[in-house]
């Protein structure tokens, strides 16, 4: 996989229903992608944003909501989800992945058309095999490159 910081490059694919200043910390793309600089929502696997505060979360630890009502907490929920739109917007997916890291733990995140799935924190100090075994490493079929689309001209299943 190859790992490029796109927090300030703006995306190289122009689509009038993109939303407008997504820029997400990072961007992962398959290790034989020819994007090897900037921001291709068309070609992203996978997108990492980092936030230094746990105020920043967007997610509550407790009770029986899944949404905090804090305004960092809620902007940060915006902001990922402008990122996922624009994923799903210009690739043929059914759903797409995110990491959310906070401080000293990070959230895993699965997006599609009906909403998201959300990890409980992560310490990743702690417990590092889960970000690295489960969700970085994903395993591959075919030689298939991106494991959650679908080639929608055959309407045949990548994975």
């Amino acid at each position: 996989m190859i790992i490029i910081d796109t927090s300030s490059k703006a995306n190289k694919v122009t689509d009038h229903r993109a939303p407008a200043g997504c820029q997400p910390d990072c961007v992962v793309y398959h290790r034989t992608c020819e994007e090897k600089d900037g921001l291709n929502a068309s070609l992203v696997d996978f997108f990492i944003e980092f936030k230094t505060d746990h105020d920043y979360d967007p997610f509550a630890h407790r009770g029986d909501t899944l949404l905090c009502d804090t305004k960092n907490g809620s902007e940060t929920c915006g902001q990922i989800t402008s990122y996922a739109t624009l994923l799903l917007g210009t690739q043929y997916c059914t759903h797409i992945f995110c990491i959310l890291v906070i401080k000293d733990y990070a959230r895993l995140i699965r997006w599609d058309c009906a909403g998201a799935i959300v990890t409980e924190p992560i310490y990743y100090d702690d417990e590092p095999h889960l970000l690295t075994s489960s969700f970085v490493s994903p395993p591959q079929s075919e030689g298939n490159t991106k494991t959650q689309c679908w080639d929608v001209k055959s309407n045949d299943k990548s994975v």
